[in-house]
């Protein structure tokens, strides 16, 4: 398994995440089997996961917005409200997925909906994680 960050304050969606990719790569020189993305709302969502998609088609993104930026071992990544961040993982004996849910009058069962997506999303039912991750709006 291997791991990296990498980041850009560009001004559009699509170069920032050109620019971020394309370091990861450099970084670690293939495709990622995950990437955690933490954008600004600066950025669309739907232009970022667009060009995501472009860069990496069969790569599971989990992603989650922030106010000004995000956060690497670089420090805090922003450029006038602008920053976008991926932690690429690196790992083809690694099985992964992503599932989301909304949240309505029971977070539990939401919670448990994203869970059974993300199993499933993974090609892993009924299996039991060894790692969630989670992103919640406040």
């Amino acid at each position: 398994m291997k791991i990296a960050s990498s980041q850009s304050t560009a001004a559009n969606a699509a170069s920032a995440c050109q620019n971020a990719y394309r370091s990861w790569l450099d970084k670690l020189g293939a495709e990622p089997h995950l990437i955690y993305l933490a954008w600004s709302v600066a950025y669309p969502i739907a232009e970022l996961m667009s060009e995501l998609r472009k860069l990496a088609p069969t790569c599971r993104i989990h992603g989650s917005s922030s106010c000004l930026g995000g956060m690497t071992e670089e420090g805090f990544i922003s450029d006038e409200g602008r920053g976008l961040t991926l932690l690429g993982i690196l790992d083809a004996e690694g099985s992964y997925g992503v599932g989301s849910a909304q949240i309505s009058d029971s977070p539990r069962s939401a919670a448990t909906d994203a869970l059974l997506a993300a199993l499933e999303d993974a090609d892993r039912p009924g299996e039991v994680p060894a790692l969630v991750r989670l992103s919640a709006t406040p």
